[in-house]
């Protein structure tokens, strides 16, 4: 090997500049000295992983931390911008599967996080000063150049510090460590044993070292060209699209005309009478039936009255002094209701004198009341009080009767839930006064067909006790 030196001295200076606690680099037998076996062996000289995680270490410098974290993690995405920082710094590719349970310490990351930075500045630091003397170039085409020879002096050396080596040795990957040492023997004799190497004899390039430099601008361009992607992707995804403001448009609220609105209330306030007049008319004609019918069991003795006012004489109109007959009044005068009461008590004292005669000529009996009849003849209520109009049955009576009281009932129970306790209070007192009204004309009537003319509504209650109690 050219400038190199034996195997023993690249195992150990590898050894030295491999770091603090690297147990898996035998001292006696090197790297491979004392591992004979298939690679999947795993012992104290062996560079490889332990599979089972026993032994844990940074994937680049190898050094067991307790400050490691996993390239690719099991229940989260692995850091893909960290991967292609190392692929493009130090040239380590890890891939999958081989990888999979690949480490790194905290230092790596700062010192790949850091010479990342450093590489982009010093490539626009580049950019800026060679855009900058080409302007100046371009500003001073007409001045010569001015060449520069620098002077080389062979006594002036260049040494690498060691941490810098040390880190150049780390960066290199596990698999190809002694590959890399052994084609750099002379780097690595010199570092061995701190002895300066000059510039010209350290720099060699071959064809080999070319296509290798060659590879790696390409894949330097391709990862720039992946991360301005990724770059664009973040800030397209960071990127809050404002939405345009929305122009409110004013609602035009249409004004009524005051006209029209006076129009539309005339029209819903005659509306309303109209109901109301209808609804009025049909509870009027409600109240005129509910009358009728409660009227319905008096017709009878209204129909006899008039029947005997109209048997009555009439008076004969008086004849004045000049011959002329006076002026026939009124039905609703005072003349003519007391020429009806004076023809009536002439045609009572006329019935009353033809009575007593037949009634000496015949045997005394009791003498005629009303229709006495108890509930057996099926009477619904208090008993009836009107006598049976000529010709009209018992039943027919009870029929009557009957109607009247099924009737006075079903009003008494409709206004009860109408009306409010005090007015139903009321109208029960006023609906049993004219009661007792009717009953006292019912019975007059009869004591002046007898003949008796004195009672008055006082002797109502006496009288009507009497008839229960005969009944």
């Amino acid at each position: 090997m050219p400038g190199g030196g034996s195997r023993e001295q690249l195992e150990a200076a590898a050894a030295a500049y491999l770091g603090r606690g690297h147990f898996y680099l035998q001292q006696n037998g090197g790297c491979g000295g004392g591992v004979d076996d298939d690679d999947d062996d795993e012992g104290t000289g062996s560079i490889i992983p332990d599979r089972t995680g026993k032994h844990s270490f940074c994937r680049l410098c190898l050094t067991h931390s307790d400050r490691l974290s996993a390239l690719f993690p099991v229940n989260a995405k692995p850091d893909r911008v960290l991967l292609a920082q190392i692929l493009d710094c130090v040239e380590v590719q890890i891939t999958l599967p081989d990888d999979i349970k690949a480490l790194i310490c905290t230092e790596c990351v700062q010192q790949i996080y850091a010479f990342a930075s450093f590489k982009e500045l010093c490539k626009s630091n580049d950019q800026l000063l060679k855009s900058q003397t080409f302007a100046h170039e371009s500003d001073e085409e007409d001045d010569e150049p001015v060449e520069v020879h620098p002077e080389i002096t062979p006594e002036v050396t260049m040494t690498i510090p060691q941490q810098q080596q040390q880190e150049k040795i780390v960066s290199l990957p596990d698999a190809t460590l002694l590959e890399k040492l052994f084609e750099q023997g002379v780097q690595v004799e010199a570092i061995g044993d701190h002895q300066p190497t000059t510039a010209a004899s350290s720099v060699q390039l071959s064809d080999a070292d070319e296509r290798e430099a060659e590879r790696k601008a390409k894949n330097a361009a391709r990862m720039r060209r992946w991360r301005l992607r990724q770059r664009q992707k973040q800030e397209q995804q960071h990127v809050v699209v404002k939405p345009e403001p929305e122009t409110i448009v004013p609602l035009a609220i249409p004004v009524p005309d005051p006209v029209q609105l006076e129009q539309e209330e005339a029209l819903r306030m005659q509306q309303a009478k109209e109901m109301f007049a209808l609804l009025a008319q049909q509870q009027l004609r409600q109240v005129e039936a509910e009358i009728r019918r409660l009227k319905a069991g008096a017709m009878i003795q209204e129909q006899i009255q008039d029947f005997v006012v109209k048997q009555e004489p009439q008076p004969e109109p008086i004849e004045e002094e000049g011959g002329e007959s006076s002026r026939q009044t009124s039905p609703s005068s005072e003349q003519h209701m007391a020429a009806v009461r004076r023809s009536r008590a002439e045609y009572m004292r006329k019935w009353r004198a033809k009575r007593s005669q037949s009634q000496q000529q015949t045997p005394t009996s009791a003498p005629t009341t009303p229709v006495a009849v108890s509930s057996s003849f099926g009477f619904v209520g208090r008993p009836p009080v009107l006598s049976p109009a000529p010709g009209e049955t018992e039943k027919i009576v009870i029929q009557r009767h009957n109607r009247a009281e099924y009737m006075r009932r079903w009003r008494r129970e409709r206004l009860k839930q109408e009306l409010s306790p005090s007015e139903f209070d009321d109208w029960c007192t006023k609906s049993e006064q004219r009661r007792r009204f009717r009953e006292w004309q019912v019975m007059r009537e009869s004591a002046s067909s007898a003949g008796d003319e004195t009672m008055d509504c006082g002797e109502l209650d006496t009288s009507s006790s009497f008839r229960v109690a005969q009944s």
